[in-house]
């Protein structure tokens, strides 16, 4: 059965800063890129908080990732990114529970990558 991805835009948020977990589904998707999702942890502290292996051994994939985005972080071979959104009217704040990370007013998401190579 396939996951459905709920886009931040449906759930009343606009995404203002860095790269997220979509864009990073996309271009893995686009580079034919072999991948796992894995369920985030239920105690994080942010509002999506994504985890992603990549399985490649193509130097070249691995080059067009290293050139797609920036991380903020790199610990235990995994690469930590971040996205901010912007909470618009529509939001619903009942999807939100426990401490939540905010910045400038913002929801804050990680998506963390780690490469298998």
């Amino acid at each position: 059965m396939e996951r459905r991805i709920i886009r931040p835009e449906e759930m009343g948020l606009t995404k203002v800063e860095g790269v997220s977990f979509e864009d990073f589904v996309e271009f893995f998707e686009e580079c034919g890129l072999k991948f796992n999702i894995s369920s985030p942890s239920p105690k994080s502290q942010y509002f999506r908080d994504s985890y992603i292996s990549v399985f490649t051994g193509d130097s070249e994939s691995i080059g067009k990732f290293y050139d797609f985005a920036r991380p903020y972080m790199f610990t235990n071979w995994t690469y930590h990114y971040f996205a901010l959104y912007k909470i618009e009217p529509n939001f619903n704040w009942d999807i939100l529970n426990g401490l939540i990370s905010f910045k400038e007013g913002s929801l804050v998401e990680r998506t963390r990558v780690q490469l298998h190579c």
